[in-house]
Parts: structure tokens; C-alpha cells; sequence
């Protein structure tokens, strides 16, 4: 078990274990403030102002009362005309609808907006509102789209300031697209660009990006460095935000480098600003960071859980539902390691349950695009159509005053017609071809899988006969002769020892090999059973740690089926071993619904660009088996933070 460096470190930690978070009369505080009195002055420049005021004040601390008090500023400004205000709250409230994850209604408040902007000529509002479209494409992860409105709102602004808190957002996206290397360019860009400028804070805010970028990257000392610049401009200007954020930063580079005692005085010393300035966003991920620093690196999973659950009241408050699903997850692994596997399992449960919300809000949002372009697509092909019908008639008009007899019109229908009946019969001919081919492959796949089964099989029948012989005639013909030997072999006999350890070597070779072919436990005790015990071998031999968790598999499932999983969880987990460079994997299998997961996930560096592109024998394998049980294979990698790969199978041997 890990322990803080020093006594008094460790009395420090075990003392704000006790300290209680945020209560619920602390969080109506962020909302009973002293401007309740908005709600009842009459429209006008002095409310207006207010109101700026208290997006301001409600901007960190709720993202949501933010987003209804821009609201109301919209109402306000439109009812007494005022364009500038109208404006500048346009902005705002597309602004809190993309942090309350209201997409849609931000991607209309901004095209709203933009004609407003272009009226009045105002290129800084421009700019601000291409950065909240890049904002919202972000939160779709839609980075591609998320850049290009970020360079449009570079060429809309004419001030420094503005383009190097542009080129820092630029990071941003890079960095959450896991290439710290880039994101580190923008933000070295956005500081260099800013060199000469008077702006000390946006300076230091530059500068601390480049501190995370760095700790990315596992360059420690050069972030805590830059990050230290920073901090020390945040307390000259007493930027209370800046502070709490430079020093949750600081506080995570300590926790890499197991500087455990420096690690709890920063994440306190952020906790403390944060709380004073009762900034709900800062604050949820402050106690989220601690907990995972109590429950990973102290080994502390019990005394974790007050601050992970309050990270998780926190974010539901603020509606941030990426930071709900990463809390949903870690609760889950600490109630697991403190023996709660209820309360684990209902945690991944929901964290699975959002996933699969998110995904299907996605897909509804993406299926209702295609709907949009279809009907735009469809209208487009009417008026084609009427103008091709018009034209038609034209044509003819013209052609029977020209022509003056019914006699040419009707040759030239009738050569009319039978062209199309040609070019009809012609088409019909090409699309049999194109069917009768499709065919063809269809059934050529087809054959191609039955083969593919078959010798999957045979393989698999053929090593469980070869494990039974070799285990039962082979190693009992081992037993008998060392029984023989031992019997006619003197005590006095030179060579008797070494004699039998070889017949014992022999012996243990022939039951790895027979477990190899067919392992015993899956044999007799199922599939869960057999991936515990593959795990604990890995374990054993020292060169990684590995946790196997089951959640709900309980009732049978069939030999083959089965051994096909063990067969790709050991296929997956000896290319993690060998290529990963991981310190430890996770394997799970988990039965939900109509549906039996694997999920191997590891700490190591990831996987290369290209693996999809060059898979090896063992990969080829592996799909071969997840295709011969109607599974799926998905995985998910960073840069030299991990892979995680899922292998969804359907239950269709019920």
C-alpha cells in the first residue's frame, strides 16, 4: 500500500478526509444572490448592465443560471431595441448553451446572431461567436469543423489579444485530439505572439497551457516551471480563477512524479481559492483529481469516496455530462476496491446507460442532417424538374409551328419513345448484371465464412483431443515410468535424482502444453473462471499487473463459444504484453442484456497510426474469431495514455 512520504503529510491527508465539501445550503448560495432583484426592474440600460454583471458572476460558478440570465438579457435588449446589448447577449447565451450541452439551440442563437453582427459591421463579435460555433462542433467532437470556424474567427479579429486566445484554443482542440505535440505549438505560437503585447494575464494564461501541454508529454520539470510563471502573474493580478487552475495543474504534475506530500498541498491550496470564489465547474474537477490522488496513488479507496461523490454532485449541478460519465466510471472502480459491488455495479451501469445516450443522441442528431439535406436535396430535384418540364413544352410548342404537319411530330414521338424504351431495356440489362455479380460475391463470402468456421473448429475439437490424449495417455505413461524407476532403482544408484527431475520436467512440460491447447478450468468451471486464472498466471510471472473483473455472468455458456472469448482475451493480452509497454491491463466481461462485453484496457503507449493498416498474424486471428461468433471489435487509443479494446458478442446460442 502507497503512504505519503512523511508523518505529518499523512495526518494532513487523514485531517481533510474529514473536512465535509459543498452542502446543499452552499449550493443555493450560488444561486440566492443579490441579484434576485433582476427579475422585478423595470427594461432598461441600468438592468441591461446587471445583468452583464451577473452573467459574469454566474459564467464558472453555474453554467446554467448563466445561460438563463443571457437569456433574459436577450428579451430585455430586444424589447427596448437596443442592438448593442442585443448583440452582446446573443453571444453570452450562445455561450451557456454550449456548456449546458444545448447544441442545437447554440447553433441557432448563433446564426441568429451573425447578420446582427455584420449589420452593425462588428468584426469582434465576429470573431466571438465563430468561437462559439468552434466551441459547440468541439463538444460534438467534431474537430475538423471545430478548426476551421477557429481560423475564421482568426480572420475576423483585429486584435492581438483575440488571435492569441484563438491560437490557445487551437491547442486546446489538438490537445483534446491527443496530439500534445501540436497543441504545444499553438500555445508556444499564441505566447511568442504576445511577447511584445502589454497583456501580462493573457501571457501567463498562454504559458500554463503550454505547463499542461508539457505535463502531456511527461516533460515534468519544464511544466512545473512554466506552470509556476503563471501562477506567479495570477497572484500579482489576483486572478483568483487563474490561480485555482494553475495550481490543480501543479498539483497534478506532483501526482505523476509521486511527490505525494507537494501533490495534497496544491490540490488543498486549489480546493481553498475555488471554494471562496464558489466556482462549481473548478470545484468538481478539483474533487475529482483528489480522489483519484487518495484512491490510485495513496491506495486510500474508502477515504476517495466523499470527494468523488461530491465531483459527481457537482457536475450533474452544472450539467457537464463528459465529466458525469468520467465520475459515473471512478466511483464505480472504488466501490469495486472497497467491496461495494453493488454500488460499483450501479455506477458502471449508469456510466454505460449515458454512454449509450449520448451515442443515440448523436446518431438521432446526425440521422435528422441527413433527413434536412434529403428534403433540400428532393426540392432541388423538383424545380429541376418543373424547369425540364417547361422546357419540354417550349420545345414541342416550337417544333409543331415549325414543323407544320403531324406527320413529322409523330416520327419524331415515336423515334422519341423507342430511344427511351432502348436506353430503358439497356439499363434494366446493366442492373440485372450488377445483381447477378452481387450475387456472386454474396455467396463466394459466404462460402468463405463456412470455411473459415469449419476449420476454426476442426481446430479447436482438434486441440481438446490432442490436450486429452497427451494429458491422459502420454502423462500417465510419464507417472508409470518414474513409478518403475523409483521401484527397480537402487539408493545407492548415480544419477537416480537427476533421472527423476528430468521424468518431472517432462511431466510439467506436457500439462503446459495440454493447458495451452485446452485449459482445464474452462473446461469444468466456464469462461469466467478460466480469464481469472489466465490473469493471475500474468501476475505471477511478475512482468505486469493485471485485474480481471466479472460483473452478472452467471449463466452457461456454450464450450465453443466460450473458448473462442478465452482465445481472444489471451490473443489481445499477450499483444499487450509484448507491445504496450503497459504496467497494468484491466480485463472485464460483463453480461448486460442480450449481449456478453470484453473490455481489455491498458495503461501503455497506444497504438500506432497505422495499425489498422499492417495487422499481423496474431490480429488476423483475433477478427477471424470475433467474425466466426457475430461479434464486434472496437477500440480506443491515445498516445502514451492507453488502449482499450471491446469486443461486443451477441447471445445468439439462446
Amino acid at each position: 500500500m502507497r503512504t505519503i512520504g512523511c508523518l505529518s503529510g499523512l495526518l494532513i491527508l487523514l485531517g481533510g478526509i474529514l473536512v465535509p465539501v459543498i452542502s446543499h445550503a452552499q449550493e443555493n448560495e450560488l444561486v440566492d444572490t443579490n441579484f434576485k432583484q433582476l427579475y422585478s426592474m423595470p427594461p432598461g440600460l441600468e438592468m441591461l448592465e446587471l445583468t452583464l454583471k451577473a452573467c459574469r458572476y454566474f459564467e464558472r460558478r453555474n453554467p446554467v443560471k448563466y445561460r438563463d440570465i443571457a437569456g433574459l438579457g436577450v428579451e430585455t435588449a430586444e424589447s427596448i431595441s437596443n442592438d448593442s446589448f442585443h448583440l452582446i447577449f446573443l453571444i453570452e447565451l450562445a455561450q451557456g448553451q454550449v456548456r449546458t450541452h444545448l447544441i442545437e439551440e447554440a447553433f441557432g442563437t448563433i446564426r441568429n446572431a451573425l447578420p446582427i453582427a455584420k449589420d452593425l459591421n462588428n468584426q469582434s463579435a465576429i470573431s466571438k461567436l465563430l468561437q462559439s460555433e468552434a466551441y459547440a462542433h468541439y463538444s460534438e467532437s467534431n474537430f475538423t469543423m471545430a478548426i476551421k470556424s477557429l481560423l475564421g474567427a482568426i480572420d475576423s479579429s483585429h486584435d492581438p489579444a483575440e488571435k492569441a486566445r484563438i491560437q490557445n484554443n487551437l491547442g486546446n482542440i489538438f490537445q483534446k485530439m491527443g496530439d500534445s505535440e501540436k497543441a504545444l505549438e499553438y500555445f508556444q505560437l499564441a505566447y511568442e505572439f504576445q511577447k511584445n503585447e502589454d497583456d501580462e494575464r493573457l501571457k501567463a494564461s498562454s504559458l500554463g497551457n503550454i505547463g499542461v501541454a508539457l505535463f502531456e508529454l511527461r516533460r515534468y520539470e519544464e511544466s512545473l516551471q512554466a506552470l509556476y510563471e503563471s501562477l506567479a502573474v495570477a497572484e500579482q493580478f489576483k486572478d483568483s480563477i487563474a490561480m485555482s487552475i494553475r495550481l490543480e495543474n501543479i498539483a497534478n504534475v506532483y501526482k505523476n512524479t509521486f511527490d505525494t506530500d507537494s501533490a495534497w498541498y496544491y490540490y488543498n491550496a486549489a480546493l481553498e481559492v475555488a471554494s471562496s470564489l464558489r466556482d462549481t465547474v473548478g470545484l468538481a474537477s478539483i474533487y475529482k483529481n483528489m480522489a483519484e490522488f487518495i484512491s490510485i496513488r495513496l491506495d486510500y479507496p474508502v477515504h476517495a469516496l466523499p470527494y468523488m461523490t461530491n465531483a459527481y454532485r457537482l457536475a450533474q449541478s452544472i450539467n457537464d455530462h463528459h465529466l458525469v460519465q468520467l465520475v459515473q466510471k471512478a466511483l464505480s472502480d472504488i466501490y469495486w476496491h472497497t467491496g461495494d459491488f453493488k454500488r460499483s455495479r450501479e455506477f458502471l451501469n449508469d456510466y454505460l446507460a449515458l454512454k449509450d445516450s449520448l451515442a443515440s443522441i448523436n446518431k438521432e442528431e446526425l440521422i435528422r442532417d441527413l433527413e434536412i439535406k434529403y428534403q433540400a436535396a428532393e426540392k432541388e430535384r423538383q424545380i429541376k424538374a418543373q424547369e425540364l418540364a417547361l422546357y419540354k413544352t417550349t420545345s414541342q410548342r416550337n417544333i409543331f409551328f415549325i414543323l407544320t404537319g403531324i406527320g413529322g411530330f409523330l416520327v419524331l414521338s415515336i423515334t422519341y419513345f423507342l430511344s427511351k424504351q432502348i436506353k430503358l431495356t439497356r439499363k434494366i440489362h446493366e442492373q440485372r448484371a450488377i445483381l447477378s455479380e452481387q450475387e456472386l460475391v454474396k455467396v463466394k463470402q459466404e462460402q468463405e465464412n463456412i470455411a473459415l468456421k469449419s476449420m476454426l473448429e476442426g481446430e479447436d475439437t482438434e486441440r481438446k483431443r490432442m490436450a486429452k490424449e497427451l494429458h491422459d495417455g502420454l502423462g500417465g505413461l510419464l507417472s508409470t515410468i518414474k513409478l518403475n524407476f523409483s521401484q527397480a532403482a537402487s539408493e545407492q544408484s548415480p544419477g537416480k535424482e537427476n533421472t527423476f527431475a528430468l521424468i518431472d520436467k517432462a511431466h510439467g512440460e506436457l500439462r503446459r502444453i495440454s493447458h495451452n491447447l485446452m485449459p482445464g478450468t474452462l473446461l469444468k468451471y466456464g469462461i469466467a473462471a478460466a480469464l481469472e486464472e489466465f490473469c493471475d498466471e500474468i501476475n505471477y510471472s511478475g512482468q505486469i499487473s493485471t485485474t480481471f473483473q466479472q460483473f452478472n455472468v452467471d449463466e452457461p455458456i456454450p464450450e465453443h463459444t466460450a473458448f473462442q472469448i478465452y482465445r481472444i482475451a489471451q490473443e489481445l493480452l499477450q499483444n499487450v504484453i509484448k507491445h504496450a509497454g503497459a504496467k497494468e491491463i484491466l480485463v472485464q466481461l460483463i453480461d448486460r442484456n442480450d449481449q456478453l462485453i470484453l473490455m481489455v484496457e491498458d495503461d501503455g503507449i497506444g497504438l500506432p497510426d497505422d495499425f489498422e493498416k499492417k495487422p499481423g498474424l496474431g490480429m488476423n486471428n483475433l477478427k477471424s474469431r470475433v467474425d466466426l461468433l457475430d461479434a464486434s471489435l472496437n477500440f480506443e487509443s491515445h498516445p502514451g495514455r492507453g488502449t482499450t479494446f471491446t469486443v461486443i458478442i451477441p447471445k445468439n446460442w439462446n
